[in-house]
């Protein structure tokens, strides 16, 4: 791959993730005021650390995707597929873990944080950002 192909790419990764972020940071906020007026200030900071869970596993699927990118020159593109997966699964694992036992978090909302992050996958796809690209 040339270098400005290769430059071209990591741009569009990059606007991409950055994208997505932004989305799943709205979502976020708009999640954690919801849990505030409706629930409890304990409710929203679990809504909020699930959503964080998300955004992290977010920029770590980012940081793989560009690793992978890289590897695929060298065929080897599926280890930093696969070693960022685990690298995801173990940070939400443990933030999971860290939020429900030291600092007592309500788990339901963690997740809902979480999962509603995931969102912001789909609202990047089908956006009218995308849309314009695509014509």
């Amino acid at each position: 791959m040339r270098t400005d192909q290769r430059a071209a790419g990591d741009d569009s990764l990059r606007g991409s993730i950055d994208l997505v972020v932004k989305i799943q940071l709205a979502l976020a906020a708009i999640l954690a005021a919801a849990a505030l007026v409706w629930f409890s200030p304990q409710a929203a900071l679990a809504a909020a650390w699930g959503a964080g869970l998300g955004i992290a596993g977010t920029v770590v699927t980012g940081l793989n995707a560009r690793r992978a990118s890289e590897a695929a020159v060298r065929g080897t593109a599926l280890v930093p597929v696969f070693s960022g997966t685990l690298l995801k699964l173990v940070i939400v694992g443990v933030g999971f873990a860290l939020g429900v036992v030291p600092f007592g978090l309500d788990a339901v909302f963690m997740v809902v944080g979480l999962v509603l992050t995931q969102f912001g996958y789909l609202a990047a796809a089908l956006g009218p950002r995308r849309a314009a690209r695509r014509q």
